[in-house]
């Protein structure tokens, strides 16, 4: 069930139009991007069926996570007994990313799957490099590139790194909304005008969102939930898949002196759809 939630700002009585910049997707595959969590053999059969009707070729990248050889084989023995013809895991350090071995690991590959874990250690490994690239030009021709926790963030080209940079509370993080306290770096860009949070209702990260949009006018955010995700369409739209809910968040530009920066929060659950 779609809802229009609220406004978030004061509109002084003055009306205010939509002022974000449209998402153009330009592939004729899928993304599927999870707010991290528990991730249920029915969610991700959706995603392996999202490669379509030959076989599907899997390569796990988990270089986010602290422990990744156990991720990976974790990883890896999901997406077998969801019924894959084979599953890769790419393992290296980060000066052999580009080896001749791991873009051979691509070869066939038609699921790519990026690991949780901290997203600024995956884009420390993967960004600029010719392994992204391929990734990329599988995704553009039909295949499905998705990603759990820092593996959402980077689908973002606004990511979100985690850090705070004016802490109020010790022992709290992302206390209050305001400008120029989230830190951003560059993610993958697979979404150019949309900025990617995650575990959004669980760890209660609107405050988070809520400012990095302040910071970047024009885009828009979207809050996965855990054992949620977003299916990423050809179609520029994504529905609504797993267990809970995905807030978007649009900015509105409002009259000269009308106030405050507002924003309609649309609250979208399992079966429903979003155009960008």
């Amino acid at each position: 069930m779609a809802a229009l939630a609220a406004f978030f700002g004061c509109s002084g009585g003055n009306p205010a139009v939509q002022a974000f910049r449209r998402e153009v997707i330009d592939s004729k595959g899928h993304l599927f991007i999870i707010g991290g969590g528990a991730r249920s053999d029915s969610m991700m059969q959706r995603m392996v069926d999202l490669a379509g009707e030959g076989e599907k070729h899997v390569l796990i990248v988990p270089f986010a996570s602290g422990e990744a050889e156990m991720t990976g084989a974790f990883q890896r023995e999901q997406f077998l007994r969801l019924g894959v013809n084979s599953c890769k895991v790419m393992f290296c350090h980060k000066d052999s990313v580009d080896s001749l071995g791991n873009l051979a690991l691509l070869d066939g590959v038609n699921i790519v799957f990026f690991s949780g874990g901290d997203q600024n250690v995956l884009t420390s490994y993967l960004s600029g490099t010719a392994v992204l690239q391929k990734i990329r030009e599988i995704y553009r021709e039909g295949g499905v590139v998705g990603g759990t926790s820092a593996g959402a963030a980077v689908m973002s080209k606004v990511m979100i790194t985690g850090k705070e940079k004016n802490k109020l509370v010790p022992e709290e993080s992302f206390v209050f909304i305001g400008r120029d306290n989230i830190e951003t770096a560059e993610g993958f860009g697979f979404l150019e005008n949309i900025v990617v949070d995650q575990h959004f209702l669980y760890r209660k990260r609107q405050n988070r969102l809520f400012s990095v949009l302040l910071d970047n006018p024009g885009l828009r955010g979207v809050g996965i939930d855990e054992a949620t995700a977003i299916v990423v369409k050809p179609d520029n739209s994504f529905e609504v898949v797993g267990e809970s809910d995905v807030l978007v968040f649009e900015p509105l530009d409002m009259p000269e002196g009308s106030g405050s920066p507002a924003f309609t929060v649309r609250i979208l659950s399992p079966g429903d759809s979003y155009v960008f």
